[in-house]
């Protein structure tokens, strides 16, 4: 939820959609098509106004912006996607899954990121 705009982004994950409602009119905005099958989890760049969304067929993880639905980037991801988080203050997009328990790291800037073993790595340029 952006609580600075009065707004919540709901993914629909049978439907594979996502929902964008004004809490305060408490009515829906917009609503735009997941890419992929099995959308299952989402995380928020409140301040670049970016939506993450995890798909697991294909799996992936999609970025659009939070506030047109336009669909900015879709990068690999772990099998399986079990969630996806957004590290603020390190700018860093996780997401887990797979079956060796992966974790995938992407980050906005071109730098290497070192991930344990049994773990994928990936770079986001363009989210």
């Amino acid at each position: 939820m952006n609580h600075t705009f009065g707004k919540l982004l709901i993914c629909d994950s049978r439907a594979d959609l996502i929902f964008q409602f004004d809490t305060r009119k408490r009515e829906l905005l917009k609503s735009w098509p997941a890419h992929g099958d099995g959308a299952g989890d989402l995380a928020l760049d409140r301040v670049r106004h970016r939506l993450f969304v995890g798909t697991r067929i294909p799996a992936e993880m999609t970025v659009y912006d939070s506030l047109s639905g336009k669909e900015i980037v879709s990068l690999p991801g772990p099998e399986t996607m079990d969630g996806v988080y957004y590290d603020a203050d390190l700018k860093r997009i996780y997401m887990s899954g797979g079956p060796n328990s992966s974790v995938c790291t992407w980050h906005p800037k071109r730098s290497t990121i070192r991930t344990p073993p049994y773990s994928c790595s990936s770079l986001c340029h363009e989210c």
